[in-house]
């Protein structure tokens, strides 16, 4: 099927299944062509809400409240299968690390402009691309152990297995992982993690 073609009709019992743009499951936005765009945008409406609310109390609550604001409106929105979402586009994911940034200067009473390294740091929180490489790497700890659902025991096979040439990092304590997907139309991407033992 040809981008942006809609010919094409799917019937399940002789129904005729609509196309949508996206659709929401378990919380989740999932668009046709799973960019995760409708997603992020949705995130950012309502973290943006959020941080708009506490800026205008800013003054009035102490910065132990702020945090504890921080941890119920904005975090449940930026862990949530924050794994599979963060890696849509990297524009509109801009507009979100703004956001985080923002409500981090509001609760440390920093400067617009200040560096939130530091700010992160003291205050013990994670940005949303750390959020994304922890939730990553739990998931392959747990994978690497046998500790997640059977539908994932033959998801992934170690780099060992499909070759047995000297890499750099075989000479490590480090098992690399390919995700074993099915070819679909022309691509086939294979994704890395690494597991220290």
């Amino acid at each position: 099927m040809l981008h942006g073609d809609n010919s094409v009709n799917i019937l399940i019992n002789g129904i005729k299944i609509e196309r949508v743009r996206y659709v929401k499951f378990l919380g989740v936005y999932i668009d046709e062509y799973l960019r995760w765009d409708e997603h992020i945008q949705q995130i950012t409406s309502k973290v943006a809400k959020n941080v708009g609310i506490v800026n205008k109390v800013k003054s009035l609550i102490t910065s132990k409240l702020l945090l504890t604001l921080y941890n119920s409106l904005i975090l449940p929105y930026l862990s949530y299968c924050n794994m599979i979402w963060s890696l849509g586009s990297s524009t509109q994911l801009h507009k979100l690390i703004i956001l985080q940034k923002r409500f981090v200067r509001i609760i440390s009473n920093a400067n617009y402009l200040s560096h939130t390294d530091p700010v992160f740091y003291s205050l013990n929180l994670l940005k949303l691309t750390d959020i994304g490489q922890i939730q990553t790497l739990t998931f392959m700890y747990k994978y690497h152990h046998g500790v997640l659902q059977t539908t994932f025991v033959n998801y992934f096979c170690k780099v060992a297995d499909v070759h047995s040439c000297f890499t750099r990092q075989s000479s490590m304590q480090l098992t690399h992982f390919l995700c074993k997907n099915k070819p679909k139309e022309n691509y086939n991407k294979n994704y890395r993690a690494q597991v220290v033992e």
